[in-house]
């Protein structure tokens, strides 16, 4: 009897709380809505961050120690603080979904923010001397092929789209509202826009996150690839 009353006046008080402070008004959200277009538009608008941008070893090494074969992808299921931390920046463990199983990395980062689940990190996997590691030190242009090779894989481009980003060129370009076509694959939506670059109306479409989609919803804007001629395009690659 005595948890039911606790509970409920906890309940009255949430209740009495919301009342007093109320809810957003419509021009709220309107506010909230072009500050976060806004951050978007600034955000990609920004040159695309490397992943070594915001990830670091937690080991000694150089490019030249690189392993030569292509790095693996995984998809980030969830992270941790490790404990430990090099010249104040905090290690963090990445579980990931890889092609073989999950697969654990140890890694410094100072923008935790960025690690969402469903991330894609390209990782070398563990050999007999050296444990699983991220691909932090990889060029640019493995990581992005590795990426696209494994949204392919993965069915979220079809071999068009995977063309296009492996040859194409990335531009931020204005985009009509985004629409569903009804399709989700891996925990991405799949939208259509018109993209406006120069003087040509380009329609493209892609699987994108779902914060990704509500982002070109609010800014209006979206990385865009097109190919050569700019006559044909795709959505993204949507930065980290």
């Amino acid at each position: 009897m005595g948890v039911a009353y606790v509970a409920g006046g906890l309940m009255l008080s949430f209740v009495l709380d919301k009342r007093a402070v109320g809810r957003p008004s419509p021009p709220d959200l309107r506010l909230i809505a072009r500050t976060i277009g806004r951050g978007r538009r600034g955000e990609w608008g920004r040159p695309q961050p490397g992943l070594g941008d915001f990830l670091e070893p937690t080991y000694y090494a150089d490019s030249s120690a690189a392993p030569a074969a292509p790095p693996h992808v995984g998809s980030l299921r969830l992270w941790w603080f490790a404990g430990g931390e090099w010249e104040g920046v905090p290690a963090v463990r990445l579980a990931l979904d890889g092609p073989e199983g999950q697969v654990s990395v140890e890694v410094l980062t100072s923008e935790p923010g960025k690690l969402r689940p469903g991330t894609m990190i390209p990782f070398h996997p563990a050999t007999r001397d050296t444990q699983a590691r991220a691909a932090v030190t990889a060029t640019p242009v493995r990581i992005a092929r590795a990426i696209a090779d494994e949204r392919l894989r993965r069915g979220l481009y079809d071999t068009t789209q995977h063309a296009l980003v492996v040859d194409g060129v990335t531009t931020v370009a204005p985009v009509t509202r985004p629409w569903p076509t009804g399709r989700i694959r891996d925990g991405q939506v799949e939208v259509t826009v018109r993209a406006t670059v120069g003087d040509q109306v380009v329609p493209c479409t892609g699987f994108v996150r779902p914060e990704d989609a509500a982002g070109m919803r609010l800014s209006r804007r979206a990385p865009v690839t097109l190919g050569a001629g700019g006559s044909t395009g795709t959505l993204g690659p949507f930065p980290w």
